[in-house]
């Protein structure tokens, strides 16, 4: 089973899905430790951070038909 949740990333809110897998008792269980959110929200806190100002390099018309902006 697949679950998402939303986290605030510098200044924005993006959404991590993750597999959830069924334990030995026949509930679900995420495999994600609190480390490995953790590590990933700065890794997209650094690639946001970097890429501020920067020229997108591909045709941002090209890439709004394929995604709809979290409002």
């Amino acid at each position: 089973m697949y679950t998402g949740r939303f986290l605030q990333v510098a200044g924005h809110t993006i959404e991590l899905i993750e597999q959830l897998m069924p334990t030995d008792d026949q509930q679900w269980a995420s495999q994600l430790t609190n480390d490995a959110v953790a590590q990933l929200m700065r890794a997209v806190a650094t690639t946001i951070t970097n890429a501020q100002g920067q020229t997108p390099p591909v045709d941002p018309a090209y890439c709004a038909r394929f995604a709809v902006p979290i409002a």
